[in-house]
């Protein structure tokens, strides 16, 4: 059974705007942003300026996700509103199967997404924490984050600059 709730436009705009001043404010994780103000990640993802984020359909994943193999060694990261996980991996090469593509990603799991599952991805480029902050972050169709793939950070702790260069060229493809 799916129960549609309906948000009255007015409260939905007041929450909007409450999230779009948190932004203002800036360096705010931007699912507690979401969480606080009752919104979806994709919904607080669409008030930031193009210049810190743009998309690409859902249909790309595959695309993208083998892009990302190339990067080298990566932060996988997931949460939810009880806490997060976060793992350095290599990922690999994924492959479409009958309705699902297969992810031999996260060695020595391996696992597989519904080809429908992701609605969009979004990539990042914002401070969080006072530091330069760049994800690739797969969304649902509910607007909810799946995963995050973070640009990995060097020993002092800054965007490591081969993943950097590379993000900003994926970047760079999806802003047209």
């Amino acid at each position: 059974m799916n129960l549609v709730v309906t948000i009255p436009a007015s409260d939905f705009a007041t929450r909007l705007q409450a999230a779009r001043s948190a932004l203002a404010i800036g360096d705010v994780d931007l699912e507690e942003i979401a969480r606080r103000h009752d919104l979806t990640l994709r919904d607080v993802l669409a008030l930031l300026p193009s210049s810190q984020a743009c998309k690409a359909s859902g249909r790309y994943f595959a695309q993208i996700w083998d892009e990302l193999a190339g990067w080298g060694r990566v932060v996988f990261a997931t949460s939810d509103a009880h806490g997060g996980f976060e793992m350095t991996t290599q990922l690999q090469p994924g492959r479409a199967g009958r309705s699902l593509f297969n992810l031999f990603a996260l060695a020595p799991a391996a696992d597989a997404l519904s080809r429908d599952l992701c609605a969009t991805v979004w990539l990042v480029d914002r401070s969080l924490s006072g530091r330069r902050s760049c994800a690739v972050i797969f969304l649902n169709q509910t607007g909810d984050a799946l995963f995050k793939i973070l640009v990995r950070r060097d020993v002092a702790g800054e965007p490591d600059a081969s993943q950097l260069a590379k993000f900003a060229a994926m970047r760079a493809k999806w802003r047209k």
